[in-house]
């Protein structure tokens, strides 16, 4: 009976994000000129869009190259071109199902299966997300102090992100909370389904805690920070082809906003709320409806083909080329 709740309840929630996406696009679609549209599409640059869609792949090589760094200072070494086909197959799953992480899941469970231990696959993934986090809360701070919005928008987004930037910091600064984890783990199960998930990041601190190089946390940041660079870079290049006029400091923060707000779990593959948040954004910047929204939906392709990539990947097998090797580095 509970299975059967749970199967039906968590049918119910993907139901409603999809009508939470459809009515967002919906009302985006009725705010702007159709024709608009259609003549910002138009005239976007190919070229543009193709350089868009590379450095956007350059980010994936990036992101690939940190979660290779995170696996090695665990002392488990795989090769670069199996991981980064993973987090291309991680992508497509996360726009085909349901779910915020359902892409890290998928990606984590075909990890496990070359022989990596499931505490291991969840530190690295959990350090991977929690320092693209932080970079992303860093760049929109970083970017409202160089190129200030209206108070009214800048001073609630910096607030949220020196929040988020905190919270996303706080396990790194408490490694040692898997050991009172174990200690305490009959008193914490008994909270119940809040102590399970604590126990499980508790456990996932423990195994984290094992780094023979600590200097991989600063490494993790760093490389977040230039991944979410270039996913900056990749959306300037596609204004550009548009013939919008923004500062790259701009889009950063702006991109690193929408990417916050991505996060919500309220739509399906955050469609809807990533184009709302675009719109709402650039239109502050004096750019109009129907070109926001089409750089929002340019955007989204690039997204999709990458995803595609991983599909292709899926089909033609990828899941048994990972090889992993341990005690060598």
């Amino acid at each position: 009976m509970t299975v059967q709740k749970s199967f039906f309840s968590s049918r119910a929630w993907l139901a409603v994000k999809i009508f939470v996406s459809a009515a967002l696009l919906a009302a985006l679609i009725g705010r702007a000129d159709l024709q608009e549209v259609v003549r910002s599409m138009a005239s976007t640059s190919p070229v543009s869009a193709l350089m868009a869609f590379l450095v956007a792949l350059v980010s994936w090589a990036v992101n690939t190259l940190k979660w290779q760094r995170l696996l090695e200072a665990m002392e488990y070494r795989l090769r670069y071109s199996s991981l980064f086909g993973l987090n291309l197959i991680g992508l497509f799953y996360s726009l085909l199902l349901p779910g915020q992480i359902s892409g890290e899941v998928v990606k984590g469970i075909k990890l496990g299966r070359s022989g990596v231990p499931a505490g291991v696959v969840a530190a690295t993934i959990g350090a991977d997300r929690i320092g693209g986090v932080a970079a992303i809360c860093l760049w929109v701070i970083v970017g409202l102090l160089l190129s200030p919005a209206s108070a009214a928008l800048a001073v609630p987004l910096l607030l949220i992100a020196v929040l988020l930037l905190l919270v996303s910091c706080a396990p790194f600064l408490l490694l040692k909370a898997g050991a009172i984890g174990a200690r305490y783990e009959s008193i914490i199960r008994k909270l119940g389904y809040p102590g399970r998930i604590l126990l499980s990041l508790m456990s996932t601190l423990k195994t984290f805690s094992t780094l023979k190089d600590r200097k991989v946390i600063l490494i993790t940041l760093l490389l977040s920070l230039l991944s979410q660079l270039l996913v900056a870079l990749s959306n300037f290049i596609v204004a550009g082809g548009m013939g919008v006029d923004i500062s790259f400091v701009t889009m950063l923060w702006i991109v690193s906003a929408v990417s916050l707000v991505h996060m919500a779990p309220i739509s399906f593959a955050g469609l809807g709320v990533r184009e709302g948040a675009y719109v709402f954004l650039l239109h502050e910047h004096g750019v109009p409806v129907p070109v926001a929204l089409t750089l929002s939906l340019t955007v989204f392709a690039i997204i999709l083909l990458q995803g595609l990539l991983g599909g292709a990947l899926e089909m033609l097998g990828h899941r048994g080329s990972v090889k992993t090797s341990v005690g060598q580095i």
